[in-house]
């Protein structure tokens, strides 16, 4: 299945991006959506940067449910290769080897219906 929705994204300077499902959106499939993205200078190397990535949502009903938790840790992956893509495209190739950057879904706080799911990464690049 498809399913669109629109992001609110705020840059909180220097080093913070949070992207959260838009209003107008909620409660349609998602209830409720939020990407947090932290950058941290990484003390052991003035070249590469700590990336703190957590995601946290929750469905509006148990089918959407169900399904995402079976790719729930493919769709967190894919968003972080598509950063570390974006990233590469934009300030070059990694100072050092690239780092594979585990991803876990856990249970999150759960909305109305019950459902949801978070994933939290902590990696870095540089």
């Amino acid at each position: 299945f498809s399913e669109q929705y629109t992001s609110e994204v705020v840059l909180t300077k220097p080093s913070r991006i949070t992207a959260s499902l838009h209003e107008k959106d909620q409660g349609q499939t998602l209830e409720t959506m939020v990407c947090n993205w932290e950058f941290t200078p990484n003390k052991a190397s003035d070249k590469s940067t700590k990336v703190h990535f957590d995601l946290q949502f929750s469905f509006s009903n148990n089918a959407h449910e169900k399904l995402t938790k079976m790719v729930f840790d493919q769709v967190a992956g894919a968003m972080q290769d598509s950063f570390i893509k974006r990233c590469e495209q934009l300030h070059g190739a990694p100072s050092h080897a690239k780092m594979v950057i585990p991803t876990s879904a856990k249970d999150a706080s759960a909305s109305k219906s019950g459902s949801g799911g978070a994933a939290t990464s902590k990696g870095w690049f540089g």
